[in-house]
């Protein structure tokens, strides 16, 4: 077994996670992000064991899908009321109830392959899941690189010169995203470049650029951390 699954599979049994104990006849949301005392829960998981959780919170009317899309939420013991997960406005999440276990997929939404269009991709998963009658939860790395070439690499980050000394928001988004991308399919070049973004490129990123920036970098190194690049 690799480093990486070695480190996937000892996380998830053990480091990080949290256990719930709590189960309820009827389950409503609780003051928290996106949700307030008494809402409807858009979600509710009950585990085998009786067990019940809530995620409570913000969705857009105006996007349907088949899925639960999200943003701005928590998620709760529908006994105790306790919240065991917060997600704020920037973070965008699928809630999928598989089986006995909650999984929350949290999305990144980055320029990728030849025409460097914007999708939207999980990078991570938080599982909740029942054990020995507690429930537990983590995150895990999810992201699925794409095969990129030398070639392709190596052209993208010529092309990237072009953005040198931009001023313009859309330009700095699509350096930061490109970056990011490239650094998520295992370019340490792009690694270097989206740290030292600044210096390297001759830009300086205003409010909404620098936390587009601070936030690749933030999943970056959780993803280097977890032994995931």
């Amino acid at each position: 077994m690799n480093s990486f699954l070695k480190k996937i599979v000892f996380g998830f049994c053990i480091i990080g996670f949290l256990p719930l104990i709590g189960q309820t006849d009827s389950c409503l949301c609780q003051r928290g992000i996106g949700s307030k005392n008494g809402d409807a829960p858009k979600l509710v998981h009950s585990f085998n064991n009786g067990i019940s959780l809530a995620v409570c919170g913000w969705v857009n009317p105006g996007v349907t899908h088949e899925d639960l899309f999200i943003s701005e939420f928590s998620v709760f013991d529908c006994r105790t009321g306790d919240w065991y997960a917060r997600y704020y406005a920037l973070d965008y999440c699928k809630v999928v109830s598989e089986g006995d276990s909650l999984i929350i997929f949290e999305m990144k939404t980055m320029p990728s392959n030849n025409n460097w269009e914007w999708e939207t991709m999980a990078f991570r998963k938080r599982i909740f899941y029942e054990k020995d009658n507690v429930v537990w939860h983590g995150l895990v790395p999810c992201f699925i690189q794409d095969s990129l070439s030398k070639r392709f690499v190596s052209k993208s980050l010529k092309d990237l010169e072009k953005f040198r000394g931009t001023s313009d928001y859309e330009e700095e988004s699509q350096l930061i995203g490109r970056l990011e991308y490239l650094t998520l399919n295992g370019s340490e070049i792009a690694k270097k470049r989206l740290f030292n973004l600044e210096e390297y490129y001759n830009v300086k990123t205003n409010a909404a650029s620098s936390e587009h920036w601070h936030d690749a970098m933030k999943t970056v190194t959780w993803m280097v951390q977890m032994d995931a690049l």
